[in-house]
C-alpha cells in the first residue's frame, strides 16, 4: 500500500499538499508536521513504519515546502503554519470520528506542532516530538531582538542561500547525498522567514511553555549539530505537562528519523503511543459504562 496524495485549501487560499495512509480501523491518527527544508517524501518509511502497526498517518508538506504551494523559502507569519496543521488535523478527524489523534513533530516541525498543542490542546491525546527546535540552532543563539527587529524592517524579502550547508544533519550517508540531490529542497528563504521562525516562533514558545499540559515525548541526539540538545532539557523543566518523558539519544545528529539507529527511534515513538493509546482505550470504556 502507498501514502495517497492529496491537498486542501487553506484558510488563505494556498494548496497544501499532503500524504496519508490508513489501514483498516486504524487505532489512532498521527499527524507528522517536518522540519525546515523538507517535505512528506522523507517520511515514507516512518509512515510505513506505524501504518504497520495499525495506526493512520497524515503528513502534509508545510506551506512554501514540497508540492504545497506557497512562496518557496517564504512566509507572512508563523501563525500560517499552525492554521495549516489545524486544517488538516479538522479534516482528518472528520474522516476518522472518535479516533485518538497525536502529532509528531520533527525540528521547526517540533516548534509548529508544540505551539498548536497549547493553542488546541483539547484535539489531541498526546505528542512526540523529534530533535524539536525549542531554541535556536548552532550559531545564532546570540542575535538580539533589536538585530531582529531592525533585518526585518530593512531587508524582509532578502534571501538567505542555503544557511545550513556544510552542518552535517545525518551520518547515513546514502540519506545525506540525496537530500543533497533532492529537488524539493529550499534553495534559500527569506530573511522574513527566519525572523517568524527564529525569533518570533521561538519567543511565542518561550512564552507558553508553563501553559503545556499534554502528554508527550521528546528525543533528542545528543550530538545535534543543528539544534543543541540542550534547548529540549531547558524547554522540558519548564513543561506543564504531568506526563512528560524526555530522551537523549546518545550519538546522535539532527535527523533522528534517518539516523542508522532509526529503527531504534521508531521503537521507542511506537512504544510511548501504544502505552497512551491503550490508556485512551481504557478512559473510553470506562466512560461509555458509565
Amino acid at each position: 500500500m502507498n501514502p495517497l496524495p492529496q491537498t486542501f485549501i487553506s484558510f488563505d487560499g494556498i494548496q497544501i499538499f499532503y500524504q496519508k495512509e490508513i489501514p483498516s480501523s486504524p487505532k489512532a491518527l498521527i499527524i507528522i508536521s517536518h522540519g525546515y527544508s523538507e517535505h512528506s517524501d522523507l517520511y515514507k518509511e516512518t509512515m510505513a513504519y506505524f501504518v504497520e502497526a495499525g495506526y493512520g498517518v497524515y503528513v502534509l508538506d508545510q506551506r512554501g515546502n514540497g508540492r504545497s504551494q506557497g512562496e518557496k523559502g517564504d512566509i507572512n507569519q508563523f501563525e500560517d503554519f499552525i492554521q495549516d496543521l489545524h486544517i488538516l488535523i479538522q479534516h482528518a478527524k472528520e474522516e476518522y470520528p472518535n479516533t485518538p489523534t497525536y502529532t509528531l513533530g520533527h525540528s521547526m516541525g517540533g516548534l509548529i506542532t508544540l505551539l498548536y498543542g497549547v493553542q488546541y490542546s483539547e484535539e489531541l491525546a498526546g505528542q512526540l516530538f523529534v530533535g524539536p527546535a525549542f531554541g535556536p540552532p548552532r550559531g545564532v543563539e546570540h542575535i538580539s531582538s533589536k538585530i531582529y527587529e531592525k533585518v526585518i524592517k530593512t531587508l524582509a524579502d532578502a534571501k538567505l542561500h542555503r544557511i545550513f550547508n556544510g552542518i552535517t544533519t545525518c551520518r547515513d550517508q546514502a540519506y545525506t547525498q540525496f537530500r543533497k540531490k533532492d529537488p524539493y529542497r529550499l534553495q534559500y528563504s527569506t530573511m522574513r522567514f527566519f525572523y517568524e521562525f527564529l525569533y518570533r516562533g521561538m519567543t511565542m514558545a518561550s512564552e507558553v511553555f508553563t501553559q503545556y499540559h499534554l502528554p508527550c515525548l521528546i528525543l533528542h541526539g545528543t550530538e545535534d549539530k543543528v539544534i543543541p540538545c540542550e534547548h529540549s532539557k531547558e524547554a522540558f523543566v519548564q513543561l506543564a505537562s504531568k506526563d512528560k518523558t524526555l530522551k537523549f539519544c546518545k550519538g546522535c545528529y539532527h535527523e533522528l528519523l534517518h539516523e542508522p539507529e532509526k529503527g531504534i527511534i521508531h521503537q521507542l515513538l511506537l512504544r510511548w503511543i501504544e502505552q497512551r493509546n491503550e490508556r485512551e482505550s481504557i478512559l473510553r470504556r470506562h466512560n461509555h459504562v458509565w
